[in-house]
Formats: structure tokens, sequence, C-alpha cells
């Protein structure tokens, strides 16, 4: 993956405070990427893909319904329209029709709730290092005249302003991962509410 924000060593400082949240967003993006390919995954066995707003909560609660919903009237006819037993070749057994749908998604939520807790509890070590950055941008930005003393007129004026540009980068990049991590946590209660 290729940084969100792009480093520029002419810039100075602002470049390691940069080089440094590029390297926390990657941190962030490891630990997300697992959570939403096994959201997107989940949510489309489930059919709820399309269904704006469809979270860890309606697809676990959907697949509980659904599995109630086939074994409530279950007979020996069902379990065999469910089954294929193969004594000759492999696979020797294997599930199908409607039960395979059932079967599927309860393996993919598993891997869901598995990188979404993961992911849950790697927030503190990628947030700690994270909300200091505003900070380090602001004490970069600060120093941008005295770092480039050197420059004058037109190149001075193109450097700070290249410098702020970075900084705005720097505050929508910082503010965007905190909104992720709070609809993670705002999800994990809501899944921790329905249990």
């Amino acid at each position: 993956m290729a940084p969100r924000i792009t480093e520029d060593e002419s810039l100075g400082t602002i470049n390691e405070v940069v080089k440094k949240l590029n390297q926390i967003d990657k941190s962030w993006t490891d630990i997300s990427n697992p959570v939403l390919k096994s959201c997107e995954e989940t949510l489309k066995i489930a059919a709820l893909d399309k269904t704006p707003g469809s979270n860890i909560c309606h697809a676990t609660l959907g697949l509980i319904i659904q599995a109630l919903a086939h074994t409530g009237d279950i007979t020996i006819e069902k379990v065999k329209n469910m089954v294929e037993i193969n004594f000759d070749s492999k696979p020797y057994f294997s599930i199908k029709g409607e039960a395979k749908i059932i079967v599927d998604a309860g393996i993919s939520l598993a891997e869901w709730f598995k990188s979404f807790i993961e992911g849950m509890l790697k927030i503190p070590a990628v947030r700690t290092p994270l909300m200091s950055i505003p900070t380090e941008a602001s004490a970069a930005a600060a120093k941008v005249k005295e770092e480039f003393a050197k420059l004058i007129g037109f190149d001075l004026i193109r450097k700070v302003k290249k410098v702020a540009t970075v900084c705005k980068q720097i505050k929508a990049l910082v503010e965007s991962i905190i909104k992720e991590f709070d609809a993670l946590i705002k999800q994990f209660a809501a899944l921790k509410e329905l249990f």
C-alpha cells in the first residue's frame, strides 16, 4: 500500500511527522484490512452486502435466525438433502444446499469475530502515537520559518505553503483514522450489548 501522504525530504521536520504518520497508518491498515475483508465476505454470504448500515450484529442475528428457521422441523429427508456422503472418493463428506450457506456464513462470521476482536485489542497501540501527531505537526509548522531561513521571497512562500498543505493532509488523515477507530469501537459496543 502506498502512503496516503507523500513524503518529501525537502520539507524538513514536517516530513519526519509524515513518515511517522505513514507508519501509524500502515499499522492501522494492517489491523483494519482483515476486519473489512471478513466483514465484506460475511455480509455477502448473509445477503446483507447491499443493505446500508449492515454490520456484525446484523450478520450474527441473521445467521442465528436462518439456522433456527432451517432446523425447526428437521427430518431424515432434510438431512439427506443437506449432506453428501461418498464412500468411494474425496470429498467423503460435504455439506450442500441451504445448510452449506449457513455453515459458510458461520465460518465467515467466526473469521470476522476473530479479526474484529484482534483489531479491537490492537487499537490502543496505534491510537496512542496517533494522538501525538497533531501536536508534532503544529510544532514542526511553527519552526518552518527558522528551518528554511536561508530561503527568501517566493521560495520561502512556496515552502511555507507546501508545509501548510501537508499539515492539512496530516489533520485530515488523523481525523479519518480516528473515525475508523470510532466506527469499530461503536460496532464492538453494539455487539457486546447484543450478547
